[in-house]
């Protein structure tokens, strides 16, 4: 695909996310995740590659990931939610209203579900269907750009998508680690593996208040000092060893 290619597949799939995610309103948070994720990202991914002959594997990085790969995606993943909680989100504090819809939209609107039900939706779903539509499809036509033209414009995307101006900051920094992390690695696995770590801490923190209390998160948006410096030099590490990965292609 070509950078015009991929912008417009974005134009298509926000004003799908947008419409159909009104008209899902009444079906509840579950099904509503569940079919923003899998039928306006994933499904439009899977049918734009496959009805405009792209090669699955090239396009959407489907390759397997080097094992340093993988230890960055988890030292990046399981860091990158603590460097956007609590120093990102200082620079644009997000009203106290939508810190509440999005702790209901991590607890699937109140639903009694085990914690697990909540990392498939809330981190599993989302990892494999945004990680093969932004850094899968839209990276790969964005690479025409050259590196940085290409990820910063890929992180820029995956930050309005969320719909959000207090939202912006934090996903355009997640975004830009994701699709450095693949392009470095070749493997969409590896933005899989570190969304899904981002999201799944994320929620278990919102799921477990006495872990957020015990971070310094419970009274506030944002997490304290001790814990954000920590995960900065959990991902310091993990970005070293992205380095240590020799480039693909």
């Amino acid at each position: 695909p070509t950078p015009a290619f991929a912008l417009t597949a974005f134009a298509v799939v926000l004003v799908l996310t947008f419409y159909g995610s009104l008209l899902l309103k009444s079906s509840g948070m579950l099904a509503t995740l569940l079919v923003t994720e899998y039928g306006f990202f994933l499904a439009p991914t899977l049918l734009l590659v496959a009805g405009f002959g792209f090669a699955f594997r090239g396009t959407l990085a489907l390759r397997r990931p080097p094992l340093l790969g993988l230890v960055a995606a988890v030292l990046i993943g399981s860091s990158a939610w603590a460097i956007a909680a609590g120093v990102l989100i200082r620079l644009l504090p997000p009203p106290e209203s939508l810190v509440r819809a999005l702790e209901q939209l991590l607890l699937l609107d109140g639903a009694a579900a085990p914690l697990w039900v909540v990392w498939l939706v809330i981190a599993v779903t989302p990892a494999i269907c945004e990680e093969l539509f932004f850094r899968g499809l839209i990276l790969s036509g964005l690479r025409r750009l050259g590196l940085w033209p290409a990820l910063i414009t890929c992180a820029l995307l995956f930050g309005l998508a969320h719909s959000s101006v207090y939202r912006l900051l934090p996903t355009f920094f997640i975004g830009l680690l994701l699709s450095w992390l693949v392009w470095r690695t070749g493997s969409i696995w590896t933005g899989i593996v570190a969304h899904a770590l981002n999201n799944g801490i994320a929620a278990t923190l919102v799921y477990n208040k006495a872990l957020a209390a015990a971070l310094g998160a419970g009274t506030q948006a944002y997490l304290g000092w001790k814990p954000t410096l920590a995960a900065a030099g959990v991902l310091l590490a993990g970005l070293v060893v992205l380095r240590l990965v020799p480039p693909k292609r």
